[in-house]
């Protein structure tokens, strides 16, 4: 998400190939980590599936391999048709924040969780423990809101639009006007 800010100066092809490279290895890293819930739960013969913490992160993965497939399909190979690639842009980049913000949520949740399960009854205390916790929410929420910051303020969108992306604007306003 953040590659098309970081890297704004850069073509628009070279781009869209280090966010999908960037989130296959992602996706790659859910699995291992989904890998290693379950076998952790299964080895402490603990329930799987059930609280909020994994109700958020399973949501979050599995609409994060949705958004991988489709926009790989959409975008990368084979490519939807111009206007139905235009229209779904905007789709695209609007769950691809909110899977962000999900994904937030599932860190939050899961430290919580983890915090009153391992120090429980101390934790209002706020032994070391507390607030290394404590510091990595804080940390976690701020990265989350500058993340929605720049990906939604304007003035970091990419400044010189690529040909590919100007015709592709250009053929959907032309669709939309002859359907009209």
């Amino acid at each position: 998400m953040i590659a098309y800010r970081v890297f704004s100066k850069e073509s628009k092809a070279w781009v869209k190939w280090l966010h999908m490279i960037i989130q296959a290895i992602a996706f790659a890293f859910g699995c291992v980590g989904l890998k290693a819930a379950f076998d952790f739960h299964a080895a402490q013969h603990s329930p799987h599936l059930y609280s909020l913490h994994s109700w958020i992160g399973m949501g979050c993965f599995v609409l994060f391999t949705c958004q991988l497939v489709c926009g790989f399909l959409g975008f990368m190979y084979p490519k939807f048709p111009d206007a139905l690639r235009a229209a779904y842009l905007k789709v695209h980049v609007f769950f691809g924040t909110a899977i962000f913000l999900l994904a937030v949520a599932a860190c939050l949740t899961g430290i919580t969780e983890q915090a009153l399960w391992s120090i429980g009854a101390i934790y209002g205390n706020l032994p070391p423990v507390a607030l290394v916790i404590n510091c990595l929410g804080g940390a976690l929420v701020l990265h989350g809101g500058v993340t929605y910051f720049l990906t939604t303020n304007d003035r970091f969108k990419q400044t010189a639009s690529s040909e590919e992306h100007q015709e592709l604007l250009d053929r959907s306003a032309g669709d939309a006007e002859s359907k009209q």
